[in-house]
């Protein structure tokens, strides 16, 4: 699942490359939304619900610690998306 991290800032560097060759109407929000839900394993935001986003967000958050392998960049990022997509349900 972490091969995902590394590549997420490959993404948006791409992202803002070709920037002028996409619709004006996709914003940063938009791109952080999708990174997150690529990041947490969901194609599409009406495929989660809060108990099945917060249950990814634990078995990622286990993985991620430092204290069973993994790094504090790992545990932060994990904090990051899973605050973007926890947003999308207190609208």
């Amino acid at each position: 699942m972490f091969s995902v991290c590394g590549n997420v800032s490959k993404l948006i560097d791409w992202a803002h490359a070709t920037e002028n060759k996409f619709d004006k109407n996709i914003t940063k929000q938009d791109v952080e939304l999708s990174n997150a839900l690529k990041f947490f394993g969901f194609r599409k935001l009406q495929d989660i619900n809060p108990t099945k986003l917060k249950k990814q967000y634990r078995d990622l958050i286990k993985k991620a610690h430092p204290d069973n392998g993994g790094s504090i960049q790992q545990t932060q990022e994990v904090n990051k998306y899973y605050k973007i997509l926890e947003k999308q349900f207190k609208k």
